[in-house]
């Protein structure tokens, strides 16, 4: 279990007080210490990213982030949000959904959308937290960006 959420220089002094026994160690051995502490932190980082952006947000939360979202609204069911992107072609739809699709992969998070010629409908929510999370607004924030 990870501890709870800390700043970097909570967690920098942590790991300096976990290593303090060795700072006495020659110049080559620090070095060595410091690269494991930032790989040590940098492998927190990720692991405490993963987490936080599969927790379910709050409706405020929601409202707060649509607000800054272009297009997106707050689907019927309450848990996911949508919008509709209307291209010139079916070509540039295409296009657009190819290049969300590499991004979703990297994130590990797929959006549920659909195509018809030159129109592409998305619904997003994270099935696993049964709602909206983070990963959602990014991969909405991106979708927008692409767009254009």
């Amino acid at each position: 279990m990870l501890p709870r959420q800390t700043n970097r220089t909570e967690f920098m002094g942590f790991m300096l007080m976990r290593y303090a026994p060795f700072v006495h160690l020659e110049a080559q051995n620090a070095k060595q210490l410091w690269a494991t502490c930032i790989m040590v932190r940098a492998k927190f980082e990720i692991a405490r990213e993963v987490i936080m952006t599969r927790e379910k947000l709050s409706k405020e939360a929601i409202a707060a982030a649509l607000a800054e979202l272009d297009g997106w609204s707050l689907a019927a069911d309450g848990a996911s949000i949508k919008r509709s992107f209307v291209f010139k072609n079916f070509s540039e739809a295409f296009a657009f959904m190819t290049r969300v699709a590499l991004a979703a992969e990297k994130m590990d998070h797929h959006p549920d959308w659909s195509n018809v010629y030159k129109t592409v409908d998305v619904t997003l929510n994270t099935h696993d937290a049964g709602g909206v999370t983070a990963l959602d607004i990014e991969l909405a924030k991106r979708m927008n960006r692409y767009f254009g």
